[in-house]
Order: structure tokens, then sequence, then C-alpha cells
């Protein structure tokens, strides 16, 4: 086309077409200027060139080969216009498509998280109901059955019932008239006094001996009911399927909850950074905006064409026409949908087995009743491609304690603040937890239990998830 508009700058100078129109050529060339990149704009100018060497007439002999010459730069500027409309629609078609994607993607994992949350909820409840219903167990147990096992009654009385207290004989008169043909015999039989006292000693011995024996069956029999009760009420509690294990049980299911709400949230999120970012390149409308002007300036280049090709001349008051003539770009601006709503973690709070295990494992310790405070969730999400963490900690302010563990087995390092604490135990796959107070972190990798003291009082921070594994 360059060759084509060459060719019609000569013939027009060629028949001496004299005088130009300054000031149109000048408004056209500004125009294709600010579209350095449009794959018309070198035709267009060439023949704007010309443009600028012609007169009022073209000569008669020549206007049906410039006529030619115009219908085609006119025709390869409709293309330009029709591909530069389809390339607009497509990239607002994309960039429409790719927020909706993403605002899918955002809603989906933050129904994801909330979904989480909702479980997490019932089983911190459900945590709550088993660590109260262990406890009472446990009491139960230690009252029962430790250090050992209370003696039964039986077992008492049959340890007494071993000695048997007799009362004195009696003192009997010697009756028996041995020189009258009385013996011992005679003198000694049942009847008599001697031999009724022997045989209710003999009786009283034999049932204290018969008693005694049932006892020491009692005894036996009641000690191992005992035993078999107190070893029922052992494996209700620490055995594999009993209390104990189900508490645990409902322990790793919230964990993995919190573990997977962090997951889901930290993808969230990415999804949320890559949806802003089309948001504000719809709202910008750069590209668009740029399309749309250079969509305008071929209509108004095409319809000045079209008026010269016609008349063989040009006038000034065409260019104004033209002005009036240009349609509205056929390709709506895109469309900026609304950011959908996202549930908040940070400052979540738990108040019950959550809170619970955080604030000293009472399962382990014993603790005789549940606690009153609550424990706050923090996430931490990095700016780059690591895991997200998710933390708990203590969510009253003024609650603050420290962790029942050895100074040695912290790791002391300067932190300005708690971001800067929750990057550093992020930072570190080891690090459980971290204290934080007076400018600096206290980093530990064993289990941190909380106790109150009157001279540490520190932000506690429990590192529970690793992405999505428990820590």
């Amino acid at each position: 086309m360059a060759s084509t508009s060459s060719f019609l700058f000569l013939i027009l100078c060629g028949y001496g077409v004299h005088g130009s129109n300054m000031e149109l050529a000048s408004a056209l060339q500004t125009r294709m200027e600010s579209h350095a990149q449009a794959p018309w704009k070198a035709q267009a100018q060439a023949f704007m060139g010309l443009l600028q060497s012609m007169g009022k007439q073209v000569p008669g002999e020549k206007q049906d080969e410039t006529r030619r010459m115009l219908s085609e730069l006119i025709t390869f500027l409709q293309t330009s216009s029709s591909e530069l409309t389809n390339s607009s629609q497509s990239a607002v078609t994309t960039l429409e498509s790719e927020m909706g994607g993403f605002k899918n993607s955002v809603k989906e994992y933050n129904g994801a998280v909330a979904e989480a949350f909702t479980k997490v909820t019932a089983k911190d409840t459900g945590l709550a109901e088993c660590y109260a219903a262990l406890r009472t167990k446990e009491e139960t147990y230690r009252h029962e059955c430790l250090p050992s096992i209370p003696l039964p009654e039986s077992c008492r009385l049959m340890e007494a019932g071993k000695k048997k207290k007799f009362a004195v004989a009696k003192k009997f008169t010697w009756k028996c008239d041995c020189h009258n043909g009385g013996t011992a015999d005679s003198c000694t039989n049942s009847n008599s006094d001697l031999s009724m006292d022997l045989n209710q000693k003999n009786k009283s011995l034999e049932d204290a001996y018969a008693q005694w024996l049932e006892l020491k069956a009692d005894c036996e029999r009641e000690t191992k009911t005992a035993e078999a009760e107190c070893e029922r009420q052992r494996v209700s509690i620490h055995g594999n399927t009993g209390k104990k294990a189900a508490c645990d049980d409902i322990f790793r299911e919230a964990s993995e909850l919190l573990c997977h709400i962090t997951t889901s949230a930290k993808t969230r999120e990415e999804f949320s950074t890559s949806l802003n970012t089309k948001m504000e390149d719809a709202r910008l409308q750069a590209a668009w905006k740029e399309e749309k002007k250079q969509w305008e300036d071929l209509q108004l280049i095409i319809c000045v064409l079209k008026r010269f090709r016609t008349n063989m001349n040009f006038a000034q008051e065409d260019y104004n026409t033209c002005q009036g003539e240009v349609d509205a770009f056929p390709v709506p601006a895109p469309a900026v949908p609304d950011f959908p709503p996202t549930k908040i973690i940070d400052g979540i709070e738990f108040r019950g087995g959550l809170s619970d295990k955080y604030l000293g494992m009472p399962d382990v310790q014993g603790t005789p009743a549940l606690s009153t405070k609550a424990v706050a969730l923090n996430l931490y999400l990095p700016s780059d491609t690591s895991e997200a963490k998710m933390y708990l900690k203590l969510a009253d302010a003024d609650a603050q304690q420290s962790c029942k563990v050895a100074d040695s087995e912290k790791d002391i390092v300067a932190a300005s603040g708690v971001a800067a604490a929750e990057k550093q135990c992020a930072d570190s796959s080891a690090c459980k937890f971290f204290e934080l107070g007076g400018g600096n972190s206290r980093m530990g990798n064993i289990e941190c239990i909380p106790q109150t003291d009157n001279i540490n009082h520190y932000t506690i921070m429990r590192k529970v998830c690793n992405g999505g594994a428990r820590n």
C-alpha cells in the first residue's frame, strides 16, 4: 500500500497540482502520530503527504486512476478498522473473563475458609465438652484407683478376723465321785460342764473360721471387681478408643481445619491480588482507550478519503463534517466487577477446647475447670510463594503470660513488633512459639505451656500450622 500511495503522489504531482491544505494535513498527521504501533499508519501517512501537494482539483484524465488507488487505501483502512474492533473486543472479553475467573476463585476459596470456620467452631465446642468429660473421668479414676485401689470392707474384716479372741474359761468345781465308781469318762460326758464349755468354744471357733472364709471369698471377689473397674476406667481414659484418644482426635481434626483455612486463605489472597490487578487495568482502560481513539481516528481518515474520492477535491468543511459522522466505538469499555466480600481471619476468637489446649493441655495437667480465657487467630501471609503460617495467641492483651520453658530452650532475637516476630518464627521451620516483649522475640522449638507469673508478661503466639501441615 505504501507503493500505491507513492504512485498516487507521483501521478498528482506530475499533473501539476499545486497549493496545499496544510491545516488539514497537519490535523490528520497529528492524530496518526499518536498511534506509533498501528499497522496502517505508514500507508495513511504516505497518502496524507499527497494531500499536502494537492490543489483544488485532480486533473480529469487522472481521476479514475486516483479513485482506484483511493479505493484500495480505503479498503485497507476499513480492514484495519475491523481487525482493531475484533482485537479490542477479544481483549475486553478476555479481561472480563479473567476478572470473572479470579472473582469466582476468590469466592470459592473464601467459601472454603468460611466452611472450615463453621466446622472448626463446632470442633472447638466439641473439644471443650470432651475435655470436661475427660476431667470428670480422670477425677473419678484418681479418687477410686490411685495411688492404689482402696481396700474393700470385706478385706479389712478378713484381716481383722485372722485372730480370734476367746473369753477366759470358766472355773469348774470337780464333782466326780471317784470313791463311788466315778471315772474320767463318766465324769466328762457330754452333759458335763467341761464338755459343754469345750464344745461351745469349738463351735465358736468353727463359726469364726467359716465367717472368715466367707470374708476371704468376698475380699477376693470385690478386689477383682474393683481392679476390673479401675482397669475399665483406665482403658476408657487412656485406651486406644478412650476419652483421651477421642479428645486428641477432635483436636487433630480442629487443627487440620485451621491448617486448611491457612492454605485456603493463602490461595484466596493470591487470587485476590490477581483480581485487584486486573480490576485496576479495567479501571484505567489504558489499552481500551488507545484502541478507541485509534478506531475513531481511522473512521475520520476513511471518511475524509471517501469524500475526496467522490469529489476529487478537498474542502476544509469535509474534515469538520467527518468529525460529526464518526460513530461510537462499538466495543464497550471493560466492565469492572464488584470485589467479593471475604471473611476476615485475624482476631477470630475461640473460647472452647482450643483455648483449653492452648492454655496448658488440661488432659495432661489435670486442670479441674475449663479456661475462661480466649485465644485468637493470627494469619501470616508472606508476599512471596512460601507457605502461610497460622498462629494462636491469647485474645486478651492484658492476659499476657510467659511459656513454661527454660530460657536455655529459647532463642532471643531482636524484633520491632509482632509482624517482625511472626516473620522470624515463620521463616524458622523449627519454631513452635515465640514470646514478644521488651523489643525481643524469644523463639522456642518445643511446646509452650503458658504460665502466669509476676515477672514476665509477654505476647505469646503459638505456630499451629505451616501451610497445610500441623506444626
